[in-house]
């Protein structure tokens, strides 16, 4: 699998992990009181997190993109539902 492979597939994973815990993680804290969603649920995203961090740097130095193109990418991954505009994003490169 290619770099940019990698990166769409991490970008999925890592997109789901924003969407547990907002959805499942954050109400079993709020609304059950079980904080120890959270604390694993946002463990495991912040180290999706950083890994999509990371491939998405090397990524864009190996492909030589401008620093606004690398900003905007990381900008998606913040959003729930960005892995939307980052797939989109990264399929025309892709093709």
């Amino acid at each position: 699998m290619s770099s940019l492979g990698v990166l769409r597939w991490l970008s999925w994973v890592e997109g789901a992990s924003l969407l547990l815990l907002v959805a499942v993680g954050m109400p079993l804290k709020y609304l059950g009181g079980w904080a120890l969603g959270v604390r694993v649920l946002g463990s495991l995203h912040g180290l999706l997190f950083l890994a999509f961090v990371v491939t998405l740097l090397r990524v864009s130095l190996e492909r030589r993109w401008p620093v606004q193109r690398w900003l905007e990418l990381l900008l998606y991954s913040a959003l729930p539902f960005g892995v939307l505009g980052v797939e989109r994003a990264l399929r025309r490169e892709q093709a």
